[in-house]
């Protein structure tokens, strides 16, 4: 059995991985939105 702060370390790169790929698909979204809005 692994000690709790270890997988607490890895519940919280977990979340941090989540929050970034949020970010960044909402980010892309802008964008494509953005490029419809254009054409």
């Amino acid at each position: 059995m692994p000690p709790p702060h270890n997988s607490y370390t890895k519940i919280r790169k977990l979340l941090r991985n989540l929050i970034t790929q949020k970010l960044t698909l909402k980010i892309a979204l802008k964008q494509v939105f953005k490029f419809i809005l254009t054409v």
